[in-house]
């Protein structure tokens, strides 16, 4: 059995208010289904189980159709964890839209061939860790809770602010720490020496950098 710390009773089994108790876990599984290539976030008939994604959801996407897909995040979300990840020829990517923001309350994992891709959105989660996926675009990251801050890790797949194909400038902000380990890479492009974001890729940390791996 679990300890729970329930942040929404109303949907959960806690209470009235936010409750810390002793149960079986307060969180569902929903996994992506749709077999578009362009899939909405908040659409009800891209996932399993009914509903939009909320704040006790674990959200698992998960390449369906055997060609590239993305879920397009183009309003405010909030779920408690999410993982994503595709298969060989087959990514899947969660694209996170100018303006809008995907909070999730544990981590984001990005798996093999999963990306997660900022088109100037942001993502507030407790870590970010990236395994074997890759993290793109342009974007705001922040990692933590409260004052405490936490880290972008990348412990074996890509970092590649802009395009990892090599077609855009990118500037991905990271308020908290990135940690980058022997198994992962950094992906910078170059296009002259003015302004960073614009002539070159830009990763910023708002506190400490862990390099390692391949530049």
């Amino acid at each position: 059995r679990n300890l729970v710390i329930d942040i929404n009773p109303s949907i959960g089994t806690g209470g009235v208010g936010p409750s810390l108790f002793i149960s079986d876990p307060v969180t569902s599984d929903h996994q992506w289904s749709t077999n578009s290539a362009i899939g909405q976030w908040t659409t009800s008939g891209n996932w399993t189980a009914a509903g939009v994604p909320a704040e006790l959801w674990v959200a698992r996407l998960g390449n369906v159709s055997g060609t590239s897909q993305s879920a397009v995040v183009d309003s405010h979300s909030t779920v408690f964890q999410t993982v994503i990840f595709g298969s060989a020829g087959a990514e899947m990517a969660v694209d996170i839209q100018s303006g809008n923001t995907l909070t999730v309350f544990a981590d984001l994992t990005v798996e093999d061939n999963g990306r997660l891709h900022f088109s100037g959105g942001k993502l507030d989660a407790q870590f970010v860790q990236v395994d074997g996926g890759v993290l793109s675009g342009s974007g705001d990251i922040f990692v933590g809770s409260g004052p405490i801050h936490t880290a972008v890790r990348n412990g074996g797949g890509v970092v590649a602010p802009g395009d990892p194909s090599g077609n855009s400038i990118g500037l991905l902000a990271i308020d908290g720490d990135f940690a980058q380990s022997a198994p992962g890479s950094l992906q910078i492009e170059l296009a002259g020496t003015g302004t960073p974001g614009v002539h070159y890729d830009h990763l910023s940390a708002s506190r400490f950098g862990f390099l390692g791996g391949t530049l």
